[in-house]
């Protein structure tokens, strides 16, 4: 599958940076897992194993935005680290890693953090973020505390149930159906 990636500020990031720090892992993550993952990212990016391609933000948010100026060969899925202003010439999803205020209910494109946060923006679509154990400054020091996939510190009691969401997000959920689903699996 062949998975472009949008993030509209310059990756990875120094000292900061959640939603940058999630991009850069789940890009990687996909290379992993075997598809071919394009990040389209600001300029001066740079993330080992993943084919990034620097670009001017404002350019992926213009109407007549065209991902093929800057890919080549079929794109499957475009994911978005941001809401989608101009929707692009190819099926997408976007992750919404903040908040849109009270009373803010999130596109039906849209893919939240956690099932706290969907609920909160009016969508059952949600995959857990995790955290890289290997980015972490320090180790957990109770590693029976944890469950790891990938590399990623879950609590034990809801790894499996996000493993599964994220394979299905990411493995046989089409973009396609016009986003009936929330989810698949």
């Amino acid at each position: 599958m062949h998975i472009v990636q949008f993030q509209h500020t310059r990756v990875p990031v120094e000292k900061y940076g959640g939603a940058q720090r999630i991009v850069v892992w789940l890009s990687q993550a996909l290379v992993e897992l075997g598809h071919n993952v394009t990040l389209l990212a600001g300029r001066g990016s740079s993330v080992p194993g993943v084919n990034v391609v620097e670009v001017d933000a404002e350019e992926v948010r213009r109407p007549a935005f065209d991902v093929y100026q800057y890919v080549n060969g079929q794109v499957d899925v475009m994911h978005y680290h941001g809401l989608v202003d101009h929707p692009p010439n190819v099926p997408y999803v976007a992750t919404l890693h903040g908040n849109l205020g009270p009373g803010g209910a999130a596109p039906p494109y849209v893919i939240c953090v956690s099932e706290n946060h969907a609920r909160r923006h009016g969508t059952k679509s949600y995959v857990y973020n995790g955290v890289r154990i290997d980015s972490t400054s320090s180790a957990p020091r109770n590693p029976t505390s944890i469950s790891s996939s990938r590399g990623c510190i879950r609590p034990k009691a809801g790894a499996s149930r996000s493993r599964r969401r994220s394979r299905s997000i990411f493995g046989s959920w089409s973009p396609a159906d016009g986003g009936r689903r929330s989810h698949a699996g």
